[in-house]
């Protein structure tokens, strides 16, 4: 007859107080971003992308566990139930003398029929290839409290399934707030490396007009050395011409001189003449006279 098994094991809610979700962790929903930043093990956000991501696929590994979990109390209950029809139509004939028509499943779509007398005895199959011979009466107790059982982990588990998809959401939700924040930040540093370029950029623009200014410079006092070695050369070329000047004065002064002096020579000489000639007149009257 079916297995007896008692649900997989699970746990029901424990009294009243809040019900443990079979030791899911709870994910914190991040509501500032900044503040979570700030919490002791938040350094940079590639830890906490790290840490979301191994705390999502423990929730993924959670998921499947429950899943085939569910999967297996789904194929058991209707299993359950169905032994429970069994036993009490089996209760139902036990007083007859009538035995039952039935058919037994030998392998896959394959029955055969089988005459079972009344009885007040079944055997059930716990599990682990264990059966045991139960009277009809504890069999279907014992069933019934399977059966109960069974829906209470099938209830809890869909309860654990729904918490744990929440648990999915908020740290999805989680996620993508901090990849976002992550993008930000990493837009607000390609922005700030862009202004930095920028003001380098700009710094190097105004070394360069530096550079020029005081290029510019040097060839303005270059061109004002040059003027003032032509000033020079001018002053010297005037000094020069001045002294040829007064050289080329100095030799006419001289010629001037020269030539007073040789014109009163020659008036000297012409007077001493003119003196020779009235001297000789003078004697040569004083001789006439002389010598009538």
């Amino acid at each position: 007859m079916a297995a007896a098994q008692d649900g997989c094991g699970l746990d029901s809610a424990a009294g009243n107080g809040r019900r443990i979700h079979l030791g899911i962790p709870e994910a914190v929903f991040v509501e500032d971003v900044d503040s979570f930043m700030k919490q002791p093990g938040n350094e940079t956000a590639d830890t906490v992308l790290k840490k979301l991501d191994e705390q999502y696929q423990k929730y993924k590994f959670m998921e499947l566990n429950l899943a085939q979990k569910k999967r297996r109390l789904k194929g058991q209950i209707p299993e359950i139930k169905q032994t429970l029809e069994i036993l009490k139509y089996m209760q139902k004939k036990k007083e007859s003398t009538n035995s039952m028509e039935t058919r037994f499943l030998l392998a896959d779509n394959l029955y055969c029929k089988a005459s079972v007398p009344p009885t007040d005895k079944v055997c059930l199959w716990l599990g682990a290839n264990v059966m045991l011979e139960y009277d009809i009466d504890e069999a279907q107790a014992l069933l019934e409290k399977n059966l109960s059982t069974a829906t209470k982990n099938l209830d809890s588990l869909e309860e654990d399934l729904d918490f744990l998809r929440d648990q999915f959401t908020t740290t999805e939700v989680t996620k993508k707030k901090k990849k976002k924040k992550k993008k930000k930040k990493k837009k607000k540093k390609k922005e700030k490396e862009k202004e930095k370029e920028k003001e380098k950029e700009k710094e190097k623009e105004k070394e360069k007009e530096k550079e020029k200014e005081k290029e510019k410079e040097k060839e303005k006092e270059k061109e004002k050395e040059k003027e003032k070695e032509k000033e020079k050369e001018k002053e010297k070329k005037k000094e020069e011409e001045e002294k040829e000047k007064k050289k080329k004065e100095e030799k006419e002064k001289k010629k001037e001189e020269k030539e007073k002096k040789e014109e009163k020579e020659k008036e000297e000489k012409e007077k001493e003449e003119e003196k020779e000639k009235e001297k000789k007149e003078e004697r040569r009257k004083k001789k006439e006279e002389g010598n009538p």
